[in-house]
């Protein structure tokens, strides 16, 4: 729940791409409004950065985020990539293997 004056309009989009920046109030923003509107699969949207590089994180987006004249760019989250670890000669992992009572 958004406590406090959430009026007016912020401009949300992606860096480096002017035209894909819209309006949006800042009483409905939350992370499912952002990526139906720009098209981002759910789950995919991290946080918002301003154009001074400070991070905006989700749950602050209503309250933090200010009206004219900044701007807010969309950072998704890093795919993790999975390394196999069989193929790994230097992986030393946590995992102990205990044979007991064997002939």
């Amino acid at each position: 729940m958004v406590k406090g004056n959430v009026g007016g309009f912020i401009r949300v989009g992606w860096k480096g791409d002017d035209s894909s920046f819209l309006r949006i109030p800042r009483s409905v923003i939350n992370e499912e409004h952002v990526e139906k509107l720009f098209d981002i699969k759910k789950g995919n949207v991290d946080y918002l950065i301003d154009e001074f590089g400070e991070v905006i994180w989700p749950e602050d987006w209503a309250m933090r985020c200010q009206n004219k004249p900044w701007r807010y760019f969309i950072i998704l989250k890093d795919a993790v990539e999975l390394d196999d670890v069989g193929e790994d000669p230097r992986y030393q992992g946590g995992t102990i293997l205990v044979l007991e009572h064997v002939p």
